[in-house]
Formats: structure tokens, C-alpha cells, sequence
């Protein structure tokens, strides 16, 4: 008997037993389908946890100097180089980054009317606000003018807002004192910081970075982060910044690192590998039972 014989046999047996074949065949699929669903599932679960666990800031990567002393000198005062707005525009052509956030911090006694506290200030420009996905629920933003022209605009977030205005005042284009010099509201916000993280008795506020350099005699830029357009590539695209930064700014005795992401990222892979790799034996036992059901049946 040859093979075509064979095959006319197989055919002829599978048409003259069509439930039998329907239901053979059925077997078989569900078990392959269970098996593609299970990988699948294991793939959008990594790719779902890493998304929330490098999402600080949705992906956000710190930036920092560190010094290097010269060979067989020891460590002494040393001066962090001051970052420019020329800077941020150089990182945000970075391969890999989708956005740079720069600010700077400060505290101030605000005043309006009879109500006063102490506010938490933190210096910005206009690309923190899609960068960090920043709410403005009146009023607007900063605008990139009003950090190169000094402007004395400020946004207060919601809290603020509750404490220092009525629910039926308007405070956009109000002035209020801020440190004993008038300042303009231009917006309220919605804070992206958690819950226990804010200041839920005065709230916090926003101005332009450069007014805040002005006022304490802050670097403009304090904190640099980058954020990742792709979460899978934090690390690689954190070291293309740093490296990056550190040629433009053409340093000798030190350069731009960040925090190394590579061992959580290889801890999070094995533990997904290992739970897709167990319910896929599960799946595989499954499958093979069912196949020698269908064997059995067959022969």
C-alpha cells in the first residue's frame, strides 16, 4: 500500500465518521488555542506590570552628576555644572525619550485677603505640563514665554484653591502675595502627586523655573529627569541621555549617570517567564492527555 493509498483511507475513514472526526478535530483545537491563549496572557501581564512598576511619572528616568576626581587626588569641593534650557532641548532629541521635566524648589508665605500659608513652590517650564500629564482645570498653563521673560505668574493646584479662594470666586487673574511680591494666578491644577505625598492644609503651586532661580537664588534647573517613550527600555534609554549630556557638556572630571533600572527589569522578566512557563506546562499536560484520548480513540 502506498502513501496516496494511505492518504484516500485516512480521508475515506474521517468522511464516513464525521462526528467522530468533528469531535477529534475539536479536541485538538481547543488544546492548541488554550496553549496560544496562555502565552499570550503571560505576554500582556509583563507587559502590564512593566508598565506600573517603571511608571514612575510614566517612565520617568533621574538624571544626576557625579563628580570624578583626577587619578590619585583625592575629593575635594567641586561645583555641578549649571544646566540651560539649550540642555533640555538636547535630551528631548535623545532617541528613545518622549519628554524632559526640569524644575527647581522653593517654600513662600502666601497671602490672600486674610488667609495665609505656606506653600510648597516648585519651578517649572511649559513642557512639564505634558510631560507629567498635568490636569489645568481653569485658567492655562505656563507658557514658554513666561520663563524667559520672568514672568511673576503662578498656578495654584485645587487645594490651594479650597483654602484660599471661595467656590463662587474667580482667582484667575487674581494677584496675591507670595513672599511679600505680588504675584498673578494664571491656573489651578490638579497635582499629580499622591495623596500622601501632598500638602492637604495649604496645597502647593507652580511658577515659572526661572522666576524661582530669581527669587531664592536657586540653579535654574535642580532635578532632570527624562521620561521614556518606551517602558521596556528605561535603562537603555536613561544611559543614552546621560551619555548624551555629559559629551554636549564636554566634562573632564565628571559626567551624568542615572539609576540603573537592569535589575529590576531582569527580576520582573524571570518571575513572568517562570508563571507563563508553569500554566503552559499545565496547558501542555492538558493537551498531551487529550492527544492520547485521540490516539486511543483512532487506533
Amino acid at each position: 500500500m502506498n502513501i496516496w493509498e494511505s492518504f484516500k483511507i485516512a480521508l475515506s475513514s474521517i468522511w464516513n465518521h464525521k462526528v467522530r472526526s468533528i469531535l477529534t478535530m475539536l479536541g485538538i483545537i481547543i488544546g492548541v488555542a488554550a496553549v496560544i491563549v496562555i502565552v499570550a496572557i503571560g505576554q500582556g501581564t509583563k507587559k502590564q506590570m512593566t508598565d506600573e512598576l517603571f511608571s514612575t511619572d510614566k517612565n520617568a528616568i533621574d538624571i544626576y552628576y557625579e563628580y570624578i576626581p583626577p587619578e590619585g587626588e583625592e575629593p575635594m569641593f567641586w561645583q555641578e555644572p549649571e544646566l540651560t534650557s539649550d540642555d533640555i532641548q538636547t535630551l528631548a532629541n535623545v532617541p528613545g525619550v518622549k519628554a524632559v521635566i526640569a524644575t527647581n524648589q522653593g517654600w513662600g508665605m502666601m497671602r490672600h485677603d486674610e488667609v495665609q500659608g505656606e506653600m510648597q513652590i516648585t519651578g517649572v517650564g511649559a513642557e512639564y505640563f505634558p510631560a507629567r500629564d498635568i490636569q489645568v482645570v481653569e485658567g492655562r498653563a505656563l507658557y514658554a514665554a513666561d520663563n524667559d521673560g520672568l514672568n511673576r505668574v503662578i498656578l495654584i493646584d485645587t487645594i490651594a484653591r479650597g483654602k484660599f479662594f471661595k467656590e463662587t470666586e474667580n482667582p484667575i487673574g487674581e494677584i496675591i502675595d507670595l513672599n511679600e511680591n505680588p504675584y498673578k494666578i494664571v491656573g489651578v491644577y490638579e497635582s499629580p502627586l499622591p495623596e500622601q505625598f501632598r500638602n492637604k492644609e495649604t496645597g502647593e503651586m507652580l511658577m515659572p523655573r526661572s522666576v524661582i532661580s530669581m527669587m531664592f537664588g536657586n540653579r535654574e534647573i535642580e532635578q532632570l529627569s527624562v521620561i521614556a517613550s518606551d517602558s521596556e527600555k528605561i535603562s537603555e534609554t536613561g544611559r543614552l541621555a546621560a551619555e548624551t549630556l555629559t559629551e554636549t557638556k564636554k566634562l573632564e572630571d565628571g559626567m551624568y549617570s542615572t539609576n540603573s533600572f537592569e535589575d529590576y527589569e531582569k527580576e520582573l522578566n524571570t518571575m513572568i517567564s517562570l508563571l507563563t512557563l508553569l500554566i503552559g506546562s499545565i496547558a501542555g499536560i492538558s493537551l498531551l492527555v487529550g492527544g492520547i484520548g485521540v490516539m486511543n480513540i483512532m487506533l
